[in-house]
């Protein structure tokens, strides 16, 4: 934004909570910041009065005037219908083979549903099933409660949250909030642990990834760059089909294509923006691992398998994380090269084709290494000893292990590529 204008986008932003949002937010307050006057006192802060001087869009703005009454003031409600699905614990599973053959077509991810027999005591079990495993609708019905002839709008909605859930590659809260949207669902903040400053930041990262490709769909066809901004914004939206035409004709897209397309690509510089986070945290959770002690082993057999997984899973996740670099530079190489430079619409346009696969396995990718670093740090904090017993590091070498390639656990340890 431009310096010296954050009090004008401010009042531009309560001006649009007050008007578009006007059921989630305390009349009164409302009454005292405009002396009893209403919206209208401050009109002349409307979004669109003010972007040509603050530099920042009309939709920009009412995306932020979004956000913060889902924070504050919005009354809280479950995230379905279903008590056990809202009980319920989900996972991103990547699959084993004779997992995959519980489903109809190929995948490499599933979306599991754990819902335990006694949730004050997780260790006892429960019951779970993959979201579009063959029989699910069955599967719903008798163990979840799920009628669709008793409660035919409550079931349907659910199942379509489901979906939604399970078209994703990782459960980031980031792309669900924005998958949720484009859909036209709206969940209580407090099922996304992202703040606004977090989601803004994600923002202008993927936004600065577009800005380039919305100079090229307009050509010299532009006005100004309050046009280029707002396209820019379309994009990130990606419902508006006539807003988004010049991108549409520019890269040849099938005008319904559009939307999961852009979201995929959305999503996949999401990732982008994740890579380098990745990248340090993964070195230092190597290290970790390396240097846990390892005890009580029942006999010299088990200490050799633990050696052996402790340097199969490591090699694995090295693997992983080539593989997403490698995908990484071949978008670049596509967008920046093929497209911004060489004006070849088409090489973009063949990476976007792959592009909702692509997003997917880049997904798992990430979400794999994520997991793992997330749980060793909670495991093995710096106020907890530095020791672990060979049963339970068997164990949690085998959960690290299960979202993994079996073909990067496969290779022998010399025949690595540096991550």
């Amino acid at each position: 934004n431009t310096p010296g204008t954050e009090g004008k986008i401010a009042l531009s932003i309560a001006y649009v909570i007050m008007t578009d949002h006007a059921d989630k937010v305390d009349s009164s307050v409302v009454s005292q910041l405009t002396d009893g006057q209403g919206a209208s006192q401050l009109s002349s802060f409307a979004p669109s009065n003010i972007s040509n001087e603050t530099g920042v869009s009309p939709e920009v703005i009412k995306d932020i005037a979004e956000f913060i009454p889902l924070e504050k003031g919005k009354e809280f409600s479950p995230f379905f219908n279903n008590e056990i699905l809202n009980e319920g614990i989900f996972l991103k599973h990547r699959l084993r083979q004779e997992e995959m053959e519980v489903f109809d077509g190929t995948r490499s991810v599933g979306t599991k549903i754990f819902v335990a027999f006694n949730s004050k005591r997780l260790e006892e079990g429960g019951k779970f099933i993959f979201v579009d495993e063959r029989g699910a609708d069955e599967v719903f019905h008798e163990h979840f409660g799920m009628d669709r002839h008793e409660d035919p709008e409550e079931v349907i909605r659910d199942i379509l949250l489901l979906r939604i859930l399970d078209s994703l590659p990782s459960l980031d809260p980031f792309l669900i909030r924005e998958r949720m949207r484009l859909e036209g669902y709206q969940p209580h903040v407090s099922y996304f642990d992202l703040d606004r400053a977090e989601y803004m930041q994600i923002r202008n990262f993927v936004q600065r990834e577009f800005t380039p490709l919305a100079e090229l769909a307009y050509g010299d066809g532009a006005t100004s760059s309050q046009q280029i901004d707002r396209l820019v914004d379309k994009m990130w939206d990606s419902r508006d089909i006539e807003a988004i035409r010049p991108l549409i004709n520019s890269l040849q897209l099938k005008p319904e294509e559009a939307p999961e397309v852009l979201f995929a690509w959305k999503g996949f510089i999401y990732y982008k923006s994740n890579l380098g986070l990745v990248k340090q945290q993964f070195e230092g959770f190597q290290n970790r691992v390396k240097n846990l002690k390892v005890i009580h082993f029942p006999n010299r057999d088990i200490e050799i398998q633990i050696e052996d997984m402790r340097q199969t899973t490591l090699l694995g996740m090295k693997r992983e994380l080539v593989e997403i670099q490698k995908t990484i530079s071949k978008y670049d190489i596509a967008y920046k090269t093929g497209l911004l430079r060489d004006r070849n619409p088409q090489r973009f346009r063949s990476f976007l084709d792959e592009a909702p696969q692509i997003f997917y396995d880049l997904g798992a990718s990430i979400a794999a290494i994520k997991h793992a670093v997330s749980f060793w740090d909670y495991r093995f904090s710096i106020r907890k000893n530095k020791e672990c017993d060979a049963e339970e590091f068997l164990d949690i070498m085998n959960d690290f292990r299960k979202g993994l390639r079996p073909s990067f656990l496969e290779e022998e340890p010399e025949k690595a590529e540096a991550g």
